[in-house]
This record gives structure tokens, C-alpha cells and sequence, in this order.
């Protein structure tokens, strides 16, 4: 019997005769496999977390700024520009201030995000209530001290008690909760988890700067438009809103800042991507030198079976033949290691997702082309050992000692 499938029948015979040489040769490509699917598996899971995160905020939304390092220049009038002379152009618009604060209920306390603003944040952020409402246009005229608590607050003020109705005080002023949140994931500063959230004309009022040149001063001003092809146009109308509001001359430089979502999603993307390839290529490395060991395993393999090669030439066999046999075994060899990385890869991820809790996502692409990457390394390593092979001659080889 000859040809590929002859050839495959004693390349398997070889690798399974020496089980522990094989798999200590198959290494290298076992764990560059496996480190290519890990790596991208993080990376593409924090990647669309964050952007999962960002498209829940809506990435179609501008945010304007002070300019970074210098005192707040944005008020409540620049707010009330945007919203009367872009009203056809945005859908939402909201100033925003925001502190930590005290927040007590009794004995009980906690320290918290207090934000202001408008009744349009609850749209802007996307705040779904798990009890009770939002604060409304006219809570917000009337300065009504009313305050919607994210879940850790209420929980660590009330237990499992609904908070609705009670009365909290924040910065020491009492205010009535009317509304409270469900869970909108993460802890910290940044999660609406440790927030409340409060009219911000009342926020001025009673939790505002104590100087009164600085009470209708926000810390920014977001607004959403109505799509995001659109939101280049409208960041250039935004910018002509509010320099005119603040009086600029035209040779006067901007004194607030434009923060582009989408572009910032964007650059993002563009950075993970980067990393992501740059993180591949080092562990390609391992595939590389796992290549190399089985070039030197074949190199090996051919001068212990020397004799076998003459016998083999002796009674027919082609040097196209014995070529044919040490390459697939050597691809076979490759493979192999290939799919145990591919399973090591997978039982990695699984663990850094399990155990870590690190987001991960596992892509079709680098699978295929980590394992196609396995077959190339198995078909350029083993054409020396297998050239080698088939150029001995056979006379010489059957005298081989």
C-alpha cells in the first residue's frame, strides 16, 4: 500500500510509538495556539464591554467641557442656549453638577455621587427605575428636594426595605426619595450603583458653591443628537452656541472643550486593535519556535530510522514517497498540537472568564487562523527533515549502523 493515505497510517504510528516525544514536540505550537485564542478572547470581551457600555450611554452624544485645568466657565445660560437655538437638531439636553456627599438615613450612612440636573439626564443616561419616578420638570422649577437613589445607596440606607417615600438627608438637608434604581452593573465612582440623582436647581440651591458668582455654574452639559451621521454638523453648531454665549471674539480661543463619543469609541477600537495584533504577534513567537523543535524532533527521527528509509527504497518506494511520509508526519505532529492548543485556549478562557471575571469573547478567526497558522509551521518545518529523507541513498542507508 502507498501514497498520502499509507503515508498518514505510519506518520500516526510513529507519533503514537512515541507518545511523550510528541507532545513535548508538539509544545511550542500547543502553547502558541493557545495564548493566540486567550489573548484576543480578552481583548475582543473588553472591547465590547466597553463599547456595549458606551452604546448604552448613547454614542451618538456630545459633552461639552471646561477646558481642562482652568475654572468652569459653563452655566445654566449656555444650557438653555444649546436646548432654544439647537431644538431641532438634538433630542436631549442636560447640564450636570455633581459631588460626593454624605447621604444619611438615621444612624445609617454613605458616601455617594450627588448629581444634578435636568429631568432630560434620565433619557441621556438611559436610567431605567426599579421603583417609584424620575424627577420632572416641575420638581426641578420648584426646587423640590426629591432624589432617586442608585441600588448600593438604597440598600446600605434601607436593607431590603423599599426606600420609596422615606426621607434622606444629604449634606445634611432632608430630601424625600422618589424614585430608586436596579442594577446598572460596576461599583465606584464612575456606577450609577453608588449615585443619587436630584433636580439640579435644587442642587444649586442647597448643595451648590457656597460663592454665589459660581451658583448657576455646571460642570458640563451633554446632548444628544437625533443620529450619529449627523453629530460632526452638530458639533460644529454647538460650538458656534456656545461661543457666542460666552461673548468670545473671533481671535479668542475656545474656553471649554467638545467630547465627541463616537470618536472616542473610535480611537478606542483603533488602540485595542493595535495592542490586540501586537499581543498576537508575540505569542505567533511560540509558534515559530515550536516549528523549529519539530524540524529538529524530524531531523531526529530520520537518522534513527535510517535503515527503515533504506529498506523502504530498496523494495520500491519512490524518494517522492519517503518526501511524502515525513511531511505529513510532521503536519500531523503540528495539527495535533494545533487542536490540544485550541482545547487548552478554550479551558484558559473559560477560567479567566469563571474565576477572574475578566469579559471574554472568543472569535471564529483567530481559531482558524491560529490552527491554519499550526499547518503552515508543520508544512515549512518538515520539508528539510523530509527533503533529507528522500535524497539518502539506499545502499548507504541500509549500512547504516
Amino acid at each position: 500500500m502507498s501514497g498520502p493515505m499509507s503515508a498518514l497510517q505510519m506518520a500516526v504510528r510513529s507519533i503514537l510509538g512515541n507518545r511523550l516525544r510528541s507532545v513535548l514536540t508538539s509544545l511550542g505550537i500547543i502553547i502558541g495556539v493557545s495564548s493566540v485564542i486567550i489573548l484576543t478572547a480578552l481583548g475582543e470581551g473588553s472591547s465590547r464591554k466597553i463599547q456595549a457600555e458606551v452604546e448604552k450611554l448613547g454614542s451618538n452624544q456630545l459633552t461639552v467641557t471646561p477646558q481642562m485645568g482652568s475654572t468652569s466657565t459653563l452655566t445654566l445660560r449656555d444650557a438653555t442656549e444649546i436646548q432654544q437655538q439647537l431644538a431641532s437638531q438634538v433630542v436631549a439636553v442636560s447640564p450636570t453638577i455633581q459631588s460626593n456627599q454624605k447621604v444619611r438615613n438615621g444612624e445609617k450612612n454613605v458616601s455617594a455621587t450627588v448629581i444634578g440636573g435636568w429631568p432630560e439626564l434620565q433619557a441621556l443616561k438611559n436610567i431605567t427605575l426599579q421603583s417609584g419616578r424620575f424627577f420632572t420638570a416641575e420638581d426641578n422649577e420648584g426646587r423640590r428636594r426629591v432624589a432617586v437613589l442608585g441600588l448600593n445607596v438604597a440598600r446600605k440606607l434601607f436593607g431590603m426595605k423599599n426606600a420609596l417615600g422615606e426621607r434622606v438627608k444629604i449634606a445634611g438637608i432632608s430630601f424625600e426619595v422618589i424614585g430608586t434604581l436596579p442594577d446598572q452593573g460596576g461599583d465606584g465612582f464612575f456606577s450609577m450603583n453608588d449615585q443619587v440623582l436630584v433636580p439640579i436647581e435644587t442642587y444649586q440651591q442647597r448643595l451648590g458653591r457656597s460663592s454665589e458668582a459660581r451658583r448657576d455654574g455646571v460642570d458640563s452639559i451633554t446632548v444628544q443628537g437625533k443620529d450619529r451621521g449627523t453629530l460632526k454638523q452638530l458639533e460644529v453648531q454647538l460650538k458656534q452656541v456656545v461661543r457666542s454665549s460666552h461673548t468670545l471674539e473671533v481671535e479668542e480661543d475656545d474656553d471649554f472643550s467638545i467630547f465627541n463619543q463616537a470618536d472616542a469609541l473610535a480611537t478606542f477600537n483603533q488602540v485595542n486593535r493595535s495592542l490586540m495584533l501586537l499581543l498576537v504577534g508575540i505569542a505567533s513567537i511560540s509558534l515559530l519556535v515550536g516549528g523549529i523543535g519539530i524540524m529538529n524532533i524530524m531531523l531526529v527521527s530520520v537518522t534513527e530510522r535510517t535503515r527503515e528509509i533504506g529498506l523502504r527504497k530498496a523494495i520500491g518506494a519512490t524518494p517522492a514517497s519517503i518526501q511524502l511520509q515525513f511531511t505529513i508526519e510532521a503536519v500531523v505532529l503540528s495539527l495535533s498540537g494545533g487542536a490540544l492548543g485550541i482545547l487548552v485556549g478554550l479551558l484558559g478562557t473559560w477560567i479567566a472568564h469563571q474565576f477572574a471575571g475578566s469579559p471574554v469573547f472568543v472569535t471564529w478567526w483567530s481559531v482558524a487562523v491560529s490552527f491554519l497558522f499550526s499547518l503552515v509551521v508543520g508544512v515549512l518545518f518538515g520539508f528539510l527533515p523530509a527533503a533529507r529523507a528522500a535524497s539518502l541513498d539506499p545502499v548507504q542507508a541500509l549500512r547504516y549502523e
